[in-house]
C-alpha cells in the first residue's frame, strides 16, 4: 500500500498579505531622498555665501577704472563688481569714483586718478590685516563695519604710514602735499624721511576725530632735520564743504553721527 503525504497533496504556499507599512514604505523613502537633497543644497548654498563674504570687490559708481594684476605689467580695464586679489593695483580715471569692499566689511573708496596696491589683505580668526599702498590720490576708509572680530588696517603714502582699527577718515598724497583727515575716530601717523634707500621713522603721532595732519615740503624738511613743525589743525571748512566729503558722508549715514 503506497501513502502520500498531504504535503503533496495539496500545496503549503500561502501569499503574504501586505501590511500597511509596506504602502508607506516608498512615500517615506522619497521624503528622506528630497530632505537629503534639501539639505545638501543648503549646505552648499552656505558655503558659497561664506566665500563670497572672504572676497574682495571692485565697484565703480562712478566713470572708469583699470587694474593691474598681481604679477602682470598689463592694465586691464576693470567693470563693476570685480573681483580684487592680494597683490593686485587699481587706478581710477579722471572723473571716475570706485570703492572697494573687504569681506563685506571694510569699504574703502577711491577717489578721481588715484592709485592704490593691496599690498596685504589678510583675513584671520580673530583678526583681519590690510595693507593699502596709495601711490597718489586720495582715499576715504571706514572701518566702522567692523564689530566681530579686531583688525589692523595701515595706508602708506609717500611719507606717511596711517594706522586705524576704528575710525573713518580720509588720506590724500597729491602735488607733494600728504593730508590725514579723521571723520570719526583716531588714527596713528608715522612719519617717515627717506635715507639713501630706504625710509626711517622720525615721528609718531595721534590724529583725533576733527583734526587733520598736513605735512608738505616745508614740514617735511622741517622732519629730517629733527624737528617738530606745526602740522595740526581743525579740518577745513573747505574740504567740509567738498562734493568728495559729502558724497562720502551721505554713503556712510549713521557711521558719522
Amino acid at each position: 500500500m503506497v501513502y502520500h503525504s498531504p504535503s503533496h497533496s495539496r500545496s503549503n504556499y500561502r501569499v503574504r498579505r501586505k501590511r500597511l507599512v509596506d504602502y508607506f514604505l516608498p512615500l517615506f523613502i522619497f521624503i528622506a531622498f528630497a530632505v537629503i537633497v534639501i539639505l545638501g543644497w543648503q549646505l552648499y548654498r552656505s558655503i558659497a555665501s561664506k566665500n563670497e563674504l572672504m572676497d574682495v570687490y571692485l565697484f565703480i559708481p562712478q566713470g572708469q577704472a583699470k587694474i593691474l594684476p598681481s604679477g602682470s605689467y598689463n592694465w586691464d580695464s576693470a567693470v563693476n563688481e570685480t573681483r580684487v586679489l592680494q597683490g593686485d593695483e587699481i587706478a581710477t580715471q579722471i572723473q571716475s569714483r570706485g570703492v572697494v569692499r573687504f569681506f563685506q566689511k571694510l569699504l574703502l573708496r577711491i577717489d578721481e586718478e588715484t592709485t592704490v596696491a593691496l599690498t596685504e589683505v589678510s583675513p584671520g580668526r580673530f583678526k583681519d590685516t590690510y595693507n593699502i599702498v596709495m601711490k597718489d590720490g586720495t582715499l576715504w576708509v571706514n572701518t566702522q563695519l567692523y564689530e566681530d572680530k579686531d583688525m589692523k588696517l595701515t595706508v602708506h603714502t609717500t611719507n606717511l604710514v596711517v594706522q586705524s582699527s576704528d575710525g573713518v577718515f580720509e588720506v590724500e598724497d597729491r602735488d607733494g602735499t600728504q593730508v590725514v583727515r579723521v571723520v570719526r575716530g583716531s588714527v596713528e601717523v608715522a612719519v617717515m624721511v627717506q635715507e639713501g634707500t630706504s625710509q626711517r621713522e622720525v615721528e609718531s603721532v595721534k590724529v583725533p576725530m576733527g583734526q587733520e595732519f598736513i605735512m608738505d615740503s616745508r614740514a617735511y624738511e622741517a622732519y629730517k632735520k629733527y624737528q617738530s613743525p606745526e602740522v595740526f589743525g581743525p579740518i577745513s571748512s573747505m574740504f567740509a564743504e567738498s562734493e568728495w566729503y559729502l558724497w562720502n558722508s551721505s554713503l556712510d549715514g549713521d557711521y558719522l553721527r
